[in-house]
C-alpha cells in the first residue's frame, strides 16, 4: 500500500480508495487481475496504472516509477526508489503488506503528526515535474491544517506561473 493510503491509515481516516504500488508491469497486473476474475478499467496504462474494481472499492495499482520519469513511466526497481518521487514525505510511504513494515525513507510519518507539510528531494525538481503538485500543496497543505515547510513554500512562490500549464480539468 502506498501513498495516500498509507497516510490517511496512520490518521485513522476512512478509506474511499486504494493506492498500491508494484515491481509488476501493468500488462502483468491486468493479466493477473482478470485471471481472478476481477474487473478492470483502463485508466492509465500508458502511465503504468491499472483500476481494479472490487465489490465497489477502487484500487489503483502502478508499476513503481522511477523519479526522473514519472510522465513517461520509466520502470523504478524498488519501492525506495518510487517513493523519491513523490510530491510530499506525507505521500512517500508505503506498507509492505507481505512483511509488515512501514517504509518511510523520507520521515514522512514524522512530518504527518508534526502537521507539516515538506516535499520529497528538490523542491524544485517536484514542482518543475508537475506543477499541479503546487496546487496539492494547497489541499495537504493549509486546506488540511498543516503549516508548509519554508523552503516548500518558497519553491512555490517562485514556480507559481507554472500552474498555468496544468490542464483545467
Amino acid at each position: 500500500l502506498v501513498g495516500g493510503t498509507v497516510r490517511d491509515c496512520l490518521l485513522q481516516l476512512p478509506q474511499y480508495d486504494l493506492d498500491i504500488a508494484t515491481p509488476l508491469i501493468p500488462n502483468e497486473v491486468q493479466q493477473k487481475l482478470d485471471s481472478a476474475g476481477i474487473r478492470t478499467v483502463d485508466i492509465g496504462i500508458k502511465h503504468g496504472t491499472v483500476l481494479a474494481v472490487v465489490d465497489g472499492l477502487h484500487v489503483e495499482i502502478t508499476s513503481f516509477r522511477h523519479p526522473a520519469d514519472r510522465s513517461q513511466h520509466r520502470a523504478a526497481n524498488t519501492i525506495e526508489e518510487d517513493l523519491a518521487g513523490r510530491d510530499f514525505t506525507i505521500n512517500a510511504i508505503a506498507f509492505s503488506i507481505g512483511s509488515g513494515e512501514l517504509i518511510d525513507p523520507f520521515n514522512g510519518i514524522e512530518d504527518l503528526f508534526a502537521e507539516c507539510l515538506r516535499a520529497v528531494g528538490s523542491v524544485h525538481t517536484r514542482f518543475l515535474e508537475d506543477p499541479l503538485r503546487i496546487l496539492r500543496m494547497v489541499r495537504f497543505g493549509p486546506a488540511a491544517g498543516r503549516d508548509i515547510e519554508s523552503t516548500t513554500i518558497e519553491a512555490a512562490r517562485e514556480l507559481s506561473t507554472k500552474i498555468a500549464s496544468v490542464s483545467p480539468e
